[in-house]
């Protein structure tokens, strides 16, 4: 029959044959694991980045209801300096009325008299 030589060298071949599909799947689970960690810190990235996203959209919407807020607080100003500015050119007006009206009367005065 075989020698025990021969059954030990085709044993040896098994055994190596099976360490090296061992090997194989180890392989393939670590490179499986590798990207299971790649896509979990690239999820983990997203995330952050979308945080960092709605905390900028955030951010946009506070200044934007400050520029309206400081916009609003803007025209009141306006308004007041435009009412301010109506008032001294009615007074202005009626001061340049007045001694007109003063004068065109003192003339009809000295023109009777």
């Amino acid at each position: 029959g075989a020698s025990p030589g021969g059954e030990l060298v085709a044993a040896y071949a098994a055994l190596r044959a099976a360490r090296k599909r061992v090997d194989e799947q180890l392989g393939k689970a670590d490179a499986q694991e590798r990207r299971a960690r790649d896509a979990a810190e690239q999820r983990r990235a997203g995330e952050a980045e979308l945080a960092n996203l709605w905390t900028t959209t955030g951010d946009l919407f506070a200044t934007r209801d400050q520029v309206k807020s400081r916009v609003q607080d803007i025209s009141a100003a306006v308004g007041v300096v435009e009412g301010w500015i109506a008032g001294v050119g009615l007074e202005c007006r009626q001061a340049t009325a007045s001694p007109a009206a003063e004068v065109e009367a003192a003339v009809a005065t000295a023109a009777q008299g």
